[in-house]
């Protein structure tokens, strides 16, 4: 399959275990730094470095859903992320991060300054189901499906999942992948492992992917489920 890369950069060690959770002096120390994820954040994309700004204000919004002081600046971090896609011209990416405030002002006047950029994605998106489409789990992660049509109605999958904990900066998240091939009738299609219970739906919409895990033993790390519901964030199945 396709090359896949993190939508949160600069993590530590990635786990699949139970770890501990922080003790509040941590907590309060990482909180603390909100502001200089944001001023980082905003100096890098005045330098128009979109990639790094998104590095910085992808912890903002970690920082913004974990600490109770920032919650309401949620909606800004957001957009925050979302702009740097725009500005590399990754309308679907962008808009993805816009509708997890959808009623926001930001997200509201951003969604009207490229409303024709991402209508015009969004068209050509639709032309196959082939592409990468995006699910969020919660602070600055997001279960990943790649889909590549094959012959016969057949189509390649691959999951790649995640489960937060409120240690995502230092430990990273719970993970969980999985490579299949699927039979697709009437837009929809199935997973059954040959070697457990895990069995996971498929249901194919425009620019739309909606999946149900019908059961946990998916051997998934921690947490980790593929149900969602998934938006279409770039019709070739790459990361930008």
């Amino acid at each position: 399959m396709l090359e896949k890369k993190s939508a949160l950069l600069g993590w530590g060690l990635l786990s699949l275990g139970l770890y501990s959770p922080l003790s509040v002096n941590a907590a309060t120390t990482m909180c603390q730094q909100f502001g200089t994820y944001q001023s980082k954040g905003l100096q890098a994309y005045g330098d128009h470095d979109y990639t790094q700004a998104r590095r910085y204000f992808e912890y903002q919004a970690i920082l913004a859903e974990i600490c109770p002081a920032y919650h309401l600046q949620k909606p800004i971090a957001y957009n925050n992320i979302a702009l740097t896609y725009f500005h590399q011209q990754h309308y679907l990416t962008a808009n993805a991060w816009l509708e997890l405030a959808p009623k926001s002002k930001q997200s509201k006047l951003n969604a009207h300054i490229y409303a024709n950029q991402i209508e015009q994605a969004q068209k050509n998106a639709q032309k196959s189901i082939n592409g990468q489409y995006w699910s969020y789990v919660g602070q600055g992660a997001w279960n990943r499906i790649d889909v590549v049509k094959t012959a016969n109605h057949q189509a390649d999958i691959s999951f790649s999942g995640m489960s937060p904990g409120r240690n995502i900066l230092e430990y990273g998240p719970h993970m969980g992948d999985l490579t299949t091939r699927i039979t697709i009738e009437d837009h929809q299609g199935t997973y059954q492992s040959a070697h457990s219970e895990c069995k996971i739906h498929f249901r194919f919409l425009p620019n739309e992917l909606v999946v149900k895990q019908a059961t946990t033993r998916c051997s998934f790390g921690a947490g980790v489920n593929a149900t969602g519901d998934y938006q279409k964030v770039d019709p070739h199945s790459e990361d930008g």
